[in-house]
């Protein structure tokens, strides 16, 4: 098949349903690099599996680097992989399942309850079964030594770093919760050998993330992740790699089951590391419940 009659046809099939991703690719494939029409191909032929996948899948489905991918995007006036997958959303995934995947219409709010309820317990569940206990043991050691523990997240992450921080606060752990992104790599340039920074990111592409625990690394610190996904930007950088499941696709990275998985994860460091030093928590959490006896009333 010539490449124009390949380009003609991959046109036509871009056309059912339209889409502005497609129909670009569509437009420029006569254009494009060898590897890059890889990529294109892939597009064309899978547009509804590309929002689960991270730019790391899709170049190791191609065979190509992530680069080749970037590359297309910017090919067809994209800003990047997650602008391509946004747009290619929103002609391929029904509008309720950018709220939950299983909610429907025809729902009343005792569905919506019962579902939702069932997917929270899903999803910690999924998590459980999935764990790697190689990786959670090494989590554990490495913060039961630490001099310090930074917890870095972003936009709904970062209550779940938050979170962690109050935990480890009332373990005695010397630990902060950092938000700001400039924040973020200040602190983490501060730390040394025998410090953990924990990047908590539902997607694993987070830049404000990775840029943190880059910077950490170099500094000397362990790096722990906690993440959606496997073979992801932040699993390349972390020494230690943390992954939950849940039940729902990557482009709802923002939803309740991602955090909820998170938080037991979380919950799982925390108490596991209060058995190691239950004398001196008990220590720390006394002293803490005496000082809080004050604010009630």
């Amino acid at each position: 098949m010539t490449e124009e009659r390949k380009g003609d046809e991959l046109q036509s099939q871009s056309d059912k349903p339209e889409n502005e991703v497609l129909r670009r690719i569509a437009e420029k494939y006569h254009h494009l690099g060898k590897r890059t029409k890889l990529v294109a191909d892939y597009v064309l032929k899978n547009p509804r599996s590309i929002v689960s996948l991270s730019i790391t899948e899709l170049a190791d489905c191609c065979k190509v680097s992530q680069f080749t991918v970037t590359n297309l995007c910017k090919q067809i006036s994209l800003s990047g992989y997650q602008e391509m997958k946004l747009i290619i959303a929103k002609d391929f995934i029904r509008p309720l399942e950018h709220i939950h995947e299983g909610i429907s219409e025809q729902d009343d709010i005792s569905d919506v309850a019962l579902k939702l309820a069932e997917s929270h317990v899903l999803s910690i569940n999924a998590t459980r079964e999935v764990l790697d206990m190689y990786q959670l043991n090494m989590a554990i050691d490495a913060l039961e030594k630490a001099k310090r523990v930074d917890f870095y997240g972003v936009g709904n992450t970062s209550c779940v770093a938050l979170n962690a921080y109050h935990k480890f606060f009332r373990l005695g752990f010397y630990t902060q919760c950092i938000e700001d992104a400039h924040a973020q790599v200040m602190s983490a340039s501060l730390m040394a050998p025998g410090d953990v920074a924990v990047g908590i990111s539902s997607s694993g592409s987070s830049k404000v993330i990775l840029d943190a625990l880059k910077e950490a690394k170099e500094a000397g610190a362990t790096t722990i992740c906690i993440t959606g996904k496997h073979n992801t930007p932040l699993t390349k950088v972390a020494d230690i790699k943390i992954i939950t499941s849940t039940p729902e696709s990557f482009y709802r990275s923002e939803s309740i089951e991602n955090l909820l998985a998170q938080i037991y994860i979380v919950d799982v460091l925390y108490v596991s590391l209060a058995m190691r030093r239950q004398d001196e928590f008990l220590k720390t959490l006394d002293k803490t419940r005496k000082a809080l006896l004050v604010k009630r009333v």
